[in-house]
C-alpha cells in the first residue's frame, strides 16, 4: 500500500468515525436553537404545529448554511467535488436534525395541550361590585364579556358578583359600620359582600359618603380609590340624563314645544304636564339617588324667582309629586308599570315617571329591569308603539340633572392584596376599552354615539317609539346631580317626619312558618330592618318587644328607647332585631298596646304580630270597649297600624276588630306581609320584597294614610 493511499484511507476512516460525533453535535446545536426559537415564536403562534414547523425550518436553514459555507483552500476540480459533498452532507444532517427537533417539539406541545385541556381550573377570584339599581341590567350584560375576555387557557380568572346599591342613606350606613347591618354578642351580620367596586348613580352620592370620612385611614374604615392614589376623584363610566317618561295618551296632549326632541326649561315642561293633569312619579328619594336628584330640580323650579324655602319645597312635594307611586328604586317603579301593562284591562295612569334615560330604554325595549321579577319582555317595536298606551315617551329638560356613574374602588383592611388589586384594575381597563355606551349610557359630554360605533340606545329607542329620525336628541345638556346631604335635608323638611314606636311580638308562635318560606319572626325582623334603614334624621324611632306569661326574663331583650334616627340609633335597632328569639306565650294585643310606652304628640305605633288567636285574646269585646273608653281619649294624636306576618291576614280576628276599633278617620290600618301592600294606583299582582313593604308603609305614614 502506498503512503498516499494510507493517508487517504486514514482520512476516510476519520471522516467515517466523525459521523456519530457530527450527528450528536448537530442535534445539540439544533436543540439549543430550537428551544430559543420556540420561546421567541410561541407568543405569535396559536398552536404547536406552527411552532414546530417554524423552528424546524429555521434550524434546517441555519445548519445547512453553517455546514456548507466553509472556506475553500484551492480552486480545483477536487475541491469543487469536496465542496459539493460538504453541501450534500449539510443538507442531510440539517434535515435529520430539523425532523428530530420537530418531533420533540410536537411531543412537548402535545403533552402541554392535553394537560391544559384536562387539568381542573382554579376557582376564579370573586370580584364584588355594588352598582346603582338602574345600571344592573347593562352592567351584568357587559360583565359576561369581561369574564370571557380575561379567561386563560379556557379557565375564568374572575367572577363578578353584582348587587344593587340601595341608595345614599344605606350606602352611608354601610360604609360607616364597615358594612355591618347588625351586631350581637355572638354574631355580626353584613349587608352583603363587602364591595371591591362601587358604582353609585352620581359623583354626588360618592362625595356624600367620602366627605363623612368613610375613605379615611385607620381602624376598619375602607379607603376609596386605587392604591397608587387613594382618595382620588373617580372616573365616570358614562352619563344618563334624567327624563320625565310620559305615557302615550298624555304625551299626545302635551304642547309640541315640550315634545321630542326639544329640551325646554323645566317650568315650561311642568306647565305642559299640568295641562294634561299629570303629576310626577318617582322612587323614594331616601333609597334612590336618581329620584333625589330629580326632586331637587323640581323643588328649585317650584320656588320660582324667590329663593327655595321649606314652604316652597313642601308645596312642590304636595302639588307636583304623586304619593301613590312609591317604590324603592327606578327598576321597581318601572317593573310595577310593566306588570300592570302585561295584566291587560288597565289604562296607564296619568303620571310622568322621573327616571334616567337609560332605564327608560330598558323599559321600552323589553330588557330586564335590574333585580326585579320583571325579566326580559317582548320588545316594544315600532309597530307596537303606535297603538300601545303603555309605552313611555321621554321628555327632556336642560334643568334636569345628569347622572355620571363613577367607578369607585373600595379597599377594605386585610383584603387589599395584590390579586384583588389586579382584578379591579383589569375590570377598569376592560371598561375603558368596552365603554357602556352600548348599554344605554352617553359619553361625558352627553353625546350618544351613532350607528358607526355599533349602535346606541337612542337609535333603538327611536325604533321602539316609532318616531322620526330626528325625534330624539343626540346631545343632551344638563347639570350635575346636587349635593346629597343638603337635598336629603330639604326632602326631610318638605315632608311630614315620622315618630315611630315599634312593638314586636316575640312569642313562641312567631317561630312558626309564615307561609312565605321563613319564620314569622324572620319576616318581621327583615321588614323592620328595612324600615329603620329608610328613616331620615328628622324622624324618630323606638323599639319594644312583648310576649306573655312564662317568658324567660333573661331571653326578653331590652327595648330601644326613642331617639332620632341617627346611624347610631339605627344600629341599636338593627342589633336588637338581630338578637331577638321567640320566647313566651301570646300576650293579648290590647295589653301589648297598653304597656308600650308612647311619647306625647303625633305618634305612630306599629304593632307587628302573627295575628294571634282568639284564645290568646280573651274577652275581646271588653278589650275593645276599654280601647274606646280609655285608650283613645288618652292618646288623641296616636295612630296604631298593625303589620301581620302571616299566615293570618288583616281580615282575621282579633286583628280585624282591633284595627277597626283603633281607626282614626280613614280605613283601618293593617298591612299583611303575605300579600301585596295596600296602595292606590297601579299595583302589580306579586309578593313584594321587605324593602318594598317598608318603602310603601313609611311613605303612607308620611302622607298620613293607612292601609286597608
Amino acid at each position: 500500500m502506498s503512503q498516499g493511499q494510507g493517508r487517504e484511507d486514514g482520512g476516510r476512516g476519520r471522516r467515517t468515525g466523525e459521523d456519530p460525533r457530527r450527528l450528536s453535535r448537530t442535534l445539540v446545536v439544533e436543540l439549543c436553537i430550537s428551544a430559543l426559537g420556540a420561546l421567541v415564536l410561541s407568543p405569535f403562534s396559536s398552536g404547536p404545529w406552527r411552532i414546530a414547523a417554524g423552528v424546524a425550518a429555521a434550524v434546517f436553514l441555519l445548519v445547512t448554511m453553517v455546514g456548507a459555507v466553509l472556506p475553500a483552500t484551492s480552486v480545483s476540480a477536487r475541491s469543487v467535488v469536496a465542496s459539493l459533498k460538504r453541501v450534500g452532507g449539510a443538507l442531510v444532517w440539517g434535515g435529520v436534525g430539523a425532523g428530530a427537533v420537530a418531533l420533540v417539539l410536537l411531543a412537548v406541545q402535545g403533552v402541554a395541550a392535553v394537560w391544559t385541556a384536562h387539568r381542573p381550573c382554579s376557582p376564579p377570584l370573586q370580584l364584588r361590585v355594588l352598582a346603582a339599581p338602574e345600571l344592573l341590567t347593562g352592567l351584568r350584560e357587559a360583565a359576561g364579556g369581561f369574564v370571557r375576555d380575561s379567561a386563560r387557557h379556557g379557565c375564568a380568572r374572575y367572577a363578578l358578583d353584582i348587587s344593587a346599591d340601595k341608595g345614599p342613606i344605606a350606602a352611608y350606613t354601610g360604609f360607616t359600620t364597615q358594612w355591618r347591618s347588625a351586631e350581637t354578642a355572638s354574631d355580626r351580620q353584613l349587608f352583603g359582600p363587602q364591595p371591591d367596586v362601587w358604582i353609585p348613580s352620581s359623583t354626588a352620592e360618592y362625595a356624600y359618603v367620602a366627605a363623612a370620612g368613610k375613605g379615611g385611614s385607620g381602624g376598619d374604615a375602607p379607603r376609596f380609590g386605587p392604591a397608587s392614589a387613594p382618595g382620588s376623584a373617580p372616573v365616570s363610566l358614562g352619563t344618563s340624563p334624567m327624563v320625565l317618561g310620559v305615557f302615550k295618551p298624555q304625551y299626545d296632549g302635551l304642547p309640541s314645544a315640550v315634545k321630542l326632541p326639544n329640551q325646554q326649561p323645566l317650568p315650561q315642561v311642568l306647565a305642559g304636564l299640568a295641562g294634561v293633569r299629570t303629576r310626577i312619579a318617582r322612587p323614594v328619594p331616601e333609597t334612590s339617588t336618581a329620584a333625589l336628584a330629580a326632586t331637587a330640580a323640581v323643588y328649585d323650579v317650584a320656588a320660582g324667582p324667590s329663593k327655595p324655602s321649606q314652604r316652597s319645597d313642601a308645596g312642590a312635594e304636595e302639588k307636583l309629586f304623586d304619593p301613590t307611586f312609591t317604590e324603592p328604586d327606578v327598576p321597581s317603579l318601572l317593573c310595577r308599570l310593566r306588570t300592570a301593562a302585561a295584566g291587560g284591562g288597565q289604562s296607564p295612569p296619568s303620571i310622568a315617571v322621573a327616571v334616567p334615560e337609560q332605564a327608560l330604554y330598558d323599559y321600552d325595549t323589553g330588557r330586564a329591569l335590574g333585580d326585579t321579577p320583571c325579566g326580559a319582555a317582548p320588545a316594544a317595536g315600532a309597530a307596537r308603539a303606535q297603538d300601545d298606551p303603555w309605552v313611555l315617551y321621554p321628555v327632556y329638560s336642560a334643568d334636569l340633572p345628569v347622572l355620571d356613574f363613577p367607578f369607585v374602588q373600595v379597599r377594605w383592611p386585610g383584603q387589599d392584596d395584590g390579586a384583588r388589586e389586579e382584578a379591579v384594575k383589569a375590570l377598569r381597563d376592560w371598561l375603558d376599552g368596552h365603554p357602556l355606551l352600548s348599554q344605554g349610557l352617553r359619553d361625558g359630554s352627553g353625546v350618544a354615539p351613532g350607528d358607526t360605533q355599533g349602535g346606541h340606545e337612542v337609535t333603538r329607542l327611536r325604533a321602539a317609539l316609532g318616531t322620526g329620525e330626528d325625534a330624539l336628541p343626540l346631545t343632551v345638556a344638563g347639570g350635575k346631580a346636587p349635593a346629597v346631604g343638603a337635598t336629603l335635608d330639604r326632602v326631610g323638611q318638605a315632608r311630614r317626619p315620622v315618630s315611630l314606636t315599634v312593638a314586636l311580638d316575640q312569642s313562641q308562635s312567631m317561630g312558626d312558618a309564615s307561609g312565605g318560606g321563613s319564620s314569622r319572626l324572620a319576616a318581621a325582623t327583615s321588614f323592620l330592618q328595612e324600615l329603620a334603614a329608610q328613616t331620615q334624621g328628622t324622624d324618630r324611632i323606638a323599639l319594644t318587644f312583648f310576649s306573655g306569661a312564662g317568658a324567660d326574663p333573661a331571653k326578653v331583650l331590652t327595648s330601644v328607647p326613642p331617639g332620632d334616627t341617627t346611624p347610631e340609633q339605627k344600629k341599636r335597632v338593627a342589633d336588637a332585631l338581630q338578637g331577638v328569639t321567640p320566647t313566651g306565650a301570646d300576650l293579648a294585643l290590647t295589653r301589648a298596646i297598653a304597656q308600650t310606652y308612647v311619647a306625647a304628640g303625633r305618634q305612630e305605633l306599629l304593632v307587628v304580630t302573627d295575628g294571634q288567636s282568639a284564645a290568646g285574646n280573651p274577652d275581646l269585646d271588653g278589650q275593645i270597649g276599654w280601647l274606646r273608653r280609655s285608650f283613645l281619649p288618652a292618646h288623641p294624636d296616636l295612630r296604631v297600624t298593625f303589620v301581620v306576618t302571616g299566615p293570618s291576614g288583616c281580615g282575621d280576628p282579633p286583628v280585624r276588630r282591633l284595627a277597626a276599633a283603633l281607626k282614626r278617620g280613614g280605613a283601618p290600618a293593617c298591612w299583611s306581609l303575605a300579600a301585596p301592600p295596600p296602595r292606590a294606583g297601579v299595583a302589580p299582582q306579586r309578593r313584594s320584597t321587605a324593602q318594598e313593604y317598608a318603602t310603601q308603609l313609611l311613605q303612607q305614614l308620611r302622607a298620613g294614610g293607612g292601609g286597608s
